[in-house]
């Protein structure tokens, strides 16, 4: 096909430019803001990327990277995003602004680098496609704010990958194999799956080479780079640690959620491959994408697929398209058997898939070369099969979800694989024919759908973006400051949510997720904990590893964290740690206890007290306004709840509690004036969590409600 668009550098640099202003401009706006809900089936976005900060703040606050001496963690203190945020923590201080920032610089590094090896291997407008399609993704935005160890990974992968693209220099290949370990090693070691598509990038160059022996030097000088850090990483971080960070790969992989389902029998082979994406939400928000890669996917197979292809060694292949049809195969086929696949492993293969359609896109707005009748290679159906059985299953499962149909695999998968089967004959026989090439108003046709897409994307990805950036939520910045004031200085918490929470604050932080494996029956006698935040899962699983110590535990406060219930425990007193037992209570806590026993005007004094010292508060408000609430003092019981919302005006529980006060007012009362506040209360607490059918309950009964 030959192109019949054509930009200029100067052209192609103000158009570069302005993508960038944009795309930058909506990572950046409200970094501090919690994830979007359901952005993530898992709660992976709350509670994992403080964590690999964490080490980086504490050195910054404390002088230390490890002031609390936890080895367990060695792999996250050894890590990119330690070096990362330790410099830009420096700069700027650690916050939960500048712990986001972090992740957005490597993953825009990321898309950035993408870019440059899609304008290299398709040209330019491919490359501007990729970088609008991309760039708009909600994954990619979202997850591209948040500290995530694979956007390092994914970032020195891509940097090897542009260094190779671009360069033929010796040096640069050894540091390309350099980048490409530093990221699997140093960045998350999942990235050893990119292994494969950079094999089958080598492969190519030397089988179809005249000069083999000369070719085959950058290969090995790239995999002396790669061994180079390898040796480096063995004597850094594993040998020193060696039971720890076995331990924590293994936990990874198998022991926290089991062997892989997928290698059971050949159906679940199956229903993993159809399933995969779907439940994490890859493919539900990348549709068009996903389909114009499957399309790519489809190119590349036949022409694999065929004896004249390997006669000729590939001579005519785009080593950049291989390279991006085995990194989405490779990726697909690693993760899909796994019980436990998030989607921040899954990343990588979104600029993948999109790399694949901006070239398709293209090509349908290019000119058409005539074609020649073709036989189909028998290989070329079983590779086309899963190409279009995918989409179909998963296309059939979103219409079910949506309508409310029954659909199940087990029910349905013989319906499927008929019609997949059908669908790739008819594929097979529109190439058999070259019916593309012979309708003349096809082309024409092509590119108006090409343009349709692109434009529906960019309105799409707008659409979404908006719908969280019209009323977006800052629960963890506040509950973080709250927490800071809440407790006493020496105070350490733990749990999942515990690096999350003293991303605005100085207190100490031993990261531990409960629900592992095999519980620690001496990580509290080791650690100086003195408090647990957890949320409802983490709290059964708690008491299911440490009953004894649960069954002690004084609940001190309630946070909200976008939707999750975050309960504050005391266990300093019952840990069994010495230095956590010396624990002195903050003011606050010593009200909270005096409430709990009935003494309430000793407890008002201290409350009080850290009112005066913190006027600007979240928890003391409240603490004070229930049980003013409850001594039926409610004009200050209204009072300290409207406090409490305007330290926190985008924390959904907030809102709620002062609807239910009303309502409780308005039942007491008769008065309508409670009514309409209670009304207008629930209503602001339903648009920050639309998902709560308890508060809708609520305010249903509210409205309908006549005294």
């Amino acid at each position: 096909m030959e192109s019949n668009l054509i930009l200029n550098k100067k052209t192609e640099f103000i158009i570069l430019l302005l993508i960038f202003s944009v795309l930058i401009s909506l990572r950046l706006y409200h970094l501090d803001a919690d994830p979007p809900l359901k952005v993530s089936i898992s709660t992976d976005v709350y509670t994992d990327p403080p964590q690999y900060t964490m080490f980086a703040r504490n050195y910054v606050q404390t002088g230390d990277f490890d002031p609390l001496d936890d080895s367990r963690r060695i792999v996250f203190l050894k890590s990119l995003v330690t070096v990362l945020s330790f410099m830009v923590f420096y700069v700027g201080g650690a916050t939960t602004w500048t712990s986001n920032f972090v992740g957005f610089l490597y993953a825009f590094g990321s898309l950035f680098l993408f870019y440059l090896f899609i304008r290299k291997i398709a040209g330019v407008i491919p490359g501007l496609i990729f970088l609008i399609l991309a760039g708009l993704n909600y994954n990619l935005i979202f997850y591209g704010r948040l500290s995530f160890l694979e956007h390092s990974m994914t970032f020195f992968a891509f940097l090897s990958l542009v260094l190779i693209t671009y360069f033929k220099n010796h040096i640069i290949w050894v540091l390309a194999g350099i980048s490409l370990a530093v990221g699997l090693f140093f960045g998350k070691v999942i990235g050893v799956i990119f292994l494969t598509p950079f094999a089958v990038y080598f492969l190519y160059l030397i089988s179809s080479s005249e000069k083999k022996k000369k070719v085959v030097i950058q290969p090995l000088l790239f995999i002396s780079g790669f061994i180079t850090v390898l040796v480096f990483w063995y004597f850094f971080t594993y040998s020193p640690m060696q039971s720890q960070v076995s331990g924590y790969y293994d936990e990874q992989a198998v022991s926290l959620y089991g062997s892989p389902e997928g290698l059971k029998s050949f159906d679940s082979f199956i229903e993993k491959m159809v399933d995969f994406g779907n439940d994490s939400k890859l493919f539900p928000r990348m549709q068009t994408g996903a389909i114009l890669s499957a399309i790519f996917l489809g190119f590349v197979f036949f022409r694999f697929s065929r004896l004249k292809s390997w006669k000729e060694k590939f001579n005519n292949s785009n080593v950049g398209y291989l390279f991006i049809a085995a990194l989405i195969i490779t990726f697909y086929l690693m993760l899909m058997i796994w019980n436990y696949r998030p989607l921040r492993y899954q990343l990588p293969m979104i600029y993948a898939i999109y790399g694949a359609a901006a070239i398709v896109l293209n090509m349908m707005w290019q000119k058409w070369k005539e074609g020649e009748t073709k036989k189909n290679p028998i290989l070329f159906y079983l590779l086309c099969f899963p190409l279009v059985v995918v989409p179909i299953y998963q296309i059939w499962n979103g219409f079910a979800d949506k309508y409310g149909w029954d659909f199940y695999y087990d029910s349905n998968k013989h319906w499927v694989a008929i019609i997949s089967v059908i669908i790739v004959f008819l594929i097979s026989f529109i190439i058999r024919k070259n019916l593309l090439t012979k309708i003349t108003f096809l082309p024409a046709i092509a590119k108006g759908i090409a343009g349709i897409i692109l434009i529906a994307n960019i309105v799409f990805g707008v659409l979404s973006y908006y719908s969280w950036a019209d009323l977006p939520t800052f629960t963890i910045r506040d509950n973080s400051r709250d927490l800071g004031m809440m407790l006493s200085e020496n105070a350490v918490v733990s749990g999942p949510l515990a690096p999350t929470l003293i991303q605005e604050n100085n207190l100490g932080c031993v990261i531990h997720m409960f629900g592992v494996s095999e519980a620690d029956p001496d990580l509290f006698k080791r650690f100086p904990i003195t408090h647990l935040l957890l949320d409802d899962s983490n709290e059964k699983r708690a008491k299911a590893d440490y009953p004894n110590l649960m069954e002690d535990a004084e609940h001190v406060l309630t946070y909200h964290v976008g939707m999750k219930k975050v309960r504050l425990f005391r266990i300093a007193e019952v840990s069994g740690n010495r230095i956590a037992e010396g624990y002195k209570l903050s003011s606050m806590e010593k009200a909270i206890n005096l409430y709990h026993n009935n003494e309430i005007g000793q407890a008002n004094l201290l409350a009080g007290a850290h009112i005066k010292e913190n006027p600007e508060n979240l928890s003391g408000y409240l603490t004070v306004a229930t049980v003013a609430e409850n001594e039926e003092l409610f004009q200050l019981a209204e009072d300290y709840l409207k406090k409490a919302i305007e330290f926190s005006p985008t924390n959904y529980h907030l809102r709620s509690k002062l609807a239910e006060f009303y309502k409780k007012l308005y039942i007491d009362t008769a008065d309508d004036k409670y009514k309409g506040e209670g009304l207008k209360y629930f209503e602001q607490a339903i648009e920050l969590a639309p998902g709560s059918s308890k508060l809708k309950v609520s305010y249903r009964e509210l409205r309908e409600m006549s005294l």
